[in-house]
């Protein structure tokens, strides 16, 4: 079958462009420059709405950040619950704090918001389910003593390691996004700053316009933004940030819809030409075949092989599906052992590369009903449970006092 023969080249071609990307850039570390960065003001932006399970845990891993000039800003989005009368409560004499109430515009406003109260030259931008480590700022701004450099992602990990679906999208993050900004860091191509955790120059940021309310992954179109101004953006693997994973099907198609069509959105607005040849004939291209196009195909040779071997008893296709299925299994494995996580990962790929295929299949087939309907194109917020894995020594759980 040619379709699937040409999943394989697809696969091998992944294989061949991770092959070909130079490795890691090294960077020349100049000690009197990191002294200069250590007293650059930092700022750390939380936009919260509906956050009353989660917000005191995370403002409180922000309190144990150990750093001389630093701010932390919470900007409440109209929550309907708690979430306002939780951090005044418990935060509001605090003197590095700032608190700010908005009605409710969005994440991309709440965020502009903060920007614009903003003073320092660093802001740090997290979710607010983000519980992030106390080095944090330490580790961070070395990466920024190039001014080049207008942007750093964090790397992010599952806190909520309670059942499959949020063990599957554990092993993704490490697979999948993760090693693909460690990977295209080297040819600055890393197209997507995660919400949960990244780093900018607020100067950058101002003179881009800030966040833009008009798409449903306004990470990613900041980050694109930076990109085609010719901006640098670094790989911060060292610094890592727990968010919480969609732990029921209904969040997790939710979580989905909002990051494909926010990527559609980014990609399909991407000039066809532009300056940045790497942009335009790699990581464009790349997250077109392999983030939008290939989902959706992919679910559907499942169904066919499966269908001609059960009922039609035709394994004609056997050969080439098991091939495929090996050498997609093979990246994964490599990708566990070089990032060195737990060998039992590789049991969660099994899952990840069979299940969460099928879940990619519901979300298309949401997104083509949610576009018929006309409900495409509304943000929803994803359900906040409050749980995280409890063999998570990095986290210790907080109570609400």
């Amino acid at each position: 079958m040619m379709l699937l023969n040409i999943i394989i080249a697809l696969v091998l071609l992944k294989i061949i462009i991770f092959l070909l990307l130079p490795k890691k850039p090294m960077y020349e570390t100049d000690e009197s420059t990191i002294e200069k960065m250590k007293n650059k003001g930092v700022d750390i932006i939380v936009p919260m709405y509906n956050e009353e399970k989660i917000i005191f845990e995370t403002v409180e891993a922000l309190k144990k950040v150990k750093y001389h000039n630093l701010t932390i800003i919470l900007v409440d989005d109209g929550s309907s619950d708690e979430t306002l009368n939780i951090v005044r409560k418990h935060y509001e004499q605090e003197q590095n704090f700032i608190i700010i109430s908005q009605q409710n515009k969005g994440k991309a406003s709440a965020l502009n918001n903060a920007i614009k109260n903003s003073n320092n030259e660093i802001i740090i931008c997290i979710d607010a389910d983000t519980i992030i480590e106390p080095d944090l700022i330490e580790k961070l701004l070395p990466y920024f003593q190039d001014p080049r450099v207008a942007a750093v992602s964090g790397n992010i990990k599952i806190s909520n390691k309670i059942n499959l679906i949020t063990k599957i999208q554990s092993t993704e993050y490490m697979t999948m996004y993760n090693y693909d900004r460690e990977l295209f860091e080297a040819v600055n191509g890393i197209l997507i700053i995660p919400g949960a955790l990244g780093a900018f120059r607020r100067q950058v940021v101002n003179s881009l316009g800030g966040y833009k309310s008009d798409t449903l992954a306004e990470d990613t179109e900041l980050t694109s933004r930076i990109l085609c101004n010719n901006y640098f953006i670094r790989n911060a693997s060292d610094v890592v940030g727990y968010t919480e994973a969609p732990a029921d099907l209904k969040m997790f198609l939710r979580q989905r819809i909002r990051w494909k069509v926010g990527t559609f959105q980014v990609l399909s607005n991407y000039p066809l030409s532009h300056p940045n040849k790497i942009l335009s004939y790699l990581i464009i291209p790349y997250n077109w075949i392999f983030g939008m196009i290939l989902p959706v195909i992919t679910p559907i040779i499942d169904y066919l092989v499966f269908y001609r071997c059960l009922f039609v008893h035709d394994l004609s296709l056997l050969k080439s599906y098991l091939l495929f299925i090996v050498i997609d299994s093979a990246i994964c494995s490599v990708i566990i052992m070089i990032i060195k996580e737990s060998p039992s990962q590789i049991f969660f790929m099994v899952f990840q590369r069979f299940f969460l295929r099928q879940l990619a299949f519901l979300t298309n087939i949401a997104i083509v009903f949610k576009a018929i309907t006309g409900d495409l194109f509304r943000w929803k917020k994803i359900t906040r449970y409050g749980t995280k894995d409890p063999n998570l020594h990095n986290i210790k759980q907080t109570k609400i006092s």
